[in-house]
């Protein structure tokens, strides 16, 4: 599910995309509910901010993808002498933080029709 697009630096903005279709993962139906209240919509509405780990996405969707930035930090606040000052995640750390996260590795169809067999209401 995963392909390699603008894996390069660009300033402090890496981008990356991961194929996976809006019937398997909606950003506007799992962000704003649930578990996941962090996210925030951005000025473009069909973009999401939110942080996972210690990382900062912004991430929108197409049919087919999910297209991700990982945000640097420009200038690191002072650090107390005791903090450990961690690099940023690699593309395939960000990428596999943001495959956990939604838990692209379960296929949401085969879900929903075990459930269907199970469920009479679920069916409807």
């Amino acid at each position: 599910h995963e392909v390699e697009v603008g894996d390069t630096m660009a300033g402090k903005l890496q981008s990356f995309s991961i194929e996976v279709s809006r019937q398997e993962l909606s950003l506007p139906l799992t962000l704003p509910t649930g578990q996941a209240f962090r996210w925030k919509k951005g000025s473009n509405q069909d973009e999401w901010h939110g942080v996972i780990g210690r990382s900062l996405f912004t991430l929108y969707q197409t049919d087919t993808s999910l297209h991700c930035h990982l945000h640097h930090p420009t200038a690191r606040a002072p650090s107390p002498p005791s903090s450990i000052s961690l690099p940023p995640p690699t593309i395939r750390e960000a990428r596999a933080l943001i495959s956990d996260y939604f838990r692209l590795d379960t296929c949401l169809a085969d879900l929903y029709g075990n459930w269907s067999k199970r469920d009479q209401n679920f069916a409807r």
